[in-house]
């Protein structure tokens, strides 16, 4: 779940759930009370950061847990219909495997036996399971919890399945029955940290019936190969892998199925093999767009209704269009890497919001976006209403000003508003090439109307 809330503003609010005891609270629940205004997600956040908090004050981190099941209190589901997702007012981890340092840890038997007994106090109810298998010891202990769980998973709203072994996989592939409350499917192969992965440890998902999935929406793929995987009518997916390299047949094949797609982040390295990559096809769908290092996406669709796009190599920047696009986000871009393959900025007159993440030579890159933009209206900057800087490096070997580019930037872009971090509008080279500071406070003088700081 995003943490979309500022960090002190989720812990002010954590006092609901130590507000006095409510009359319909369950006696094993925490004590809180019904808050009929406040946004579901902002409930949700909460809630897991609470969950955070008490975890990490124990011996292990609340992400180390091997499993987390969340559900509904059966009283809570009867007042709380207005705020739906504060239903997790019963959770349990475990349940708790990792206490105190000081607490043993419960034998096998038991905790497969108390999982049991919660899931069948729970059957009504839809729950949300996050299965650890890293927090496993053996692969039996896996196997023994997994018996317990599978019978149940098509309760699910939620499924996450993390650091699965390969020796188990065909254990759990293909999800066999039928899940009419699956909204959200988060697969990922055992975390590696070697620099190059092999086959070996990575696991083919097969075939699955996709409509057996009838409510699924959004998918996460980590470390695994989609052979032959089509589900048709999700709105997100993930795909991840550090130097898995998939054809492009499988991914043309994988995204013709999502019709209904509307957020895609990749990042796979792709292969030509024998499919004709010569039509494109338009994934009119897709509204919000982030490519690390498959480029050849571009090749081969089109995201003509995308307003929101993330670029992070230099090979996407040449060949992606804009289309419609009106938040823009660069991120790892070097000013070398432009200057040395000739790129020129992306030509785009919607673009609103242009934001520019971990870049090095800032400096040059503004300078580069605003010599285009003299020559074309429809350059990159022509549009653009607001700039973010974050996280990124002004160092430059000819140390150029900062103060003229601001002052090019607001001639040129009477409506542009800067939201940057001290690091990206606040450094210079000094004599000894050390990273000096430029006195903020000068710059929001000057600038006090078009700088917004973030942290």
């Amino acid at each position: 779940m995003p943490f979309g809330y500022g960090t002190s503003q989720l812990f002010g609010l954590s006092r609901l759930f130590h507000a006095p005891s409510h009359p319909l609270s369950s006696a094993k629940g925490p004590d809180v009370v019904p808050i009929q205004s406040l946004p579901v997600e902002l409930l949700t956040e909460v809630f897991m950061l609470l969950c955070q908090k008490q975890y990490q004050e124990g011996s292990r981190a609340y992400l180390e847990a091997l499993l987390l099941i969340t559900s509904t209190c059966r009283l809570w589901r009867e007042i709380g219909t207005s705020t739906p997702m504060l239903w997790r007012a019963i959770h349990t981890s475990d349940p708790h495997p990792h206490g105190a340092q000081n607490r043993r840890p419960l034998p096998l038997e038991r905790l497969a036996g108390r999982l049991e007994a919660f899931l069948t106090r729970s059957s009504p109810l839809s729950i949300f399971i996050e299965f650890h298998f890293e927090g496993t010891r053996t692969i039996e202990q896996s196997i023994t919890l997994w018996r317990v769980l599978a019978p149940q998973i098509h309760r699910c709203e939620v499924l996450a399945l993390k650091g699965i072994p390969r020796d188990l996989a065909g254990a759990i592939f293909p999800l066999e029955g039928f899940f009419p409350y699956l909204r959200s499917l988060h697969v990922s192969c055992k975390r590696l940290w070697r620099r190059n992965i092999s086959d070996e440890y990575l696991i083919d998902v097969p075939i699955m019936n996709s409509q057996a999935f009838p409510s699924l929406r959004n998918i996460d793929f980590s470390c695994i190969y989609l052979w032959n995987f089509r589900v048709e009518g999700i709105s997100s997916l993930k795909l991840w892998c550090q130097d898995l390299i998939m054809p492009l047949s499988e991914i043309r094949n994988l995204l013709e199925s999502c019709q209904r797609l509307e957020d895609l982040w990749i990042s796979v390295s792709l292969l030509y093999d024998i499919m004709d990559v010569s039509s494109v096809l338009s994934l009119s769908s897709v509204h919000s767009l982030e490519v690390h290092r498959a480029h050849e996406l571009f090749q081969m669709f089109s995201f003509p209704n995308a307003k929101r796009i993330t670029l992070t190599d230099r090979q996407s920047l040449q060949i992606c269009s804009p289309g419609r696009c009106e938040h823009l986000i660069l991120g790892s871009i070097e000013f070398s890497d432009i200057q040395k393959h000739n790129l020129l900025p992306l030509s785009s007159q919607t673009v609103e919001e242009l934001e520019l993440r971990s870049c090095s030579s800032t400096s040059h890159l503004l300078n580069f976006f605003l010599d285009e933009l003299y020559g074309s209206d429809t350059a990159l900057l022509s549009s653009v209403r607001r700039l973010r800087l974050i996280a990124c490096d002004w160092l430059d070997p000819d140390r150029i000003d900062l103060l003229p580019i601001l002052q090019n930037l607001v001639d040129v872009c009477p409506d542009l508003v800067i939201y940057c971090d001290r690091w990206s509008l606040g450094m210079g080279i000094g004599s000894d090439n050390e990273a000096i500071p430029i006195v903020w406070d000068d710059i929001v003088k000057e600038y006090y109307d078009r700088i917004v700081e973030i942290n």
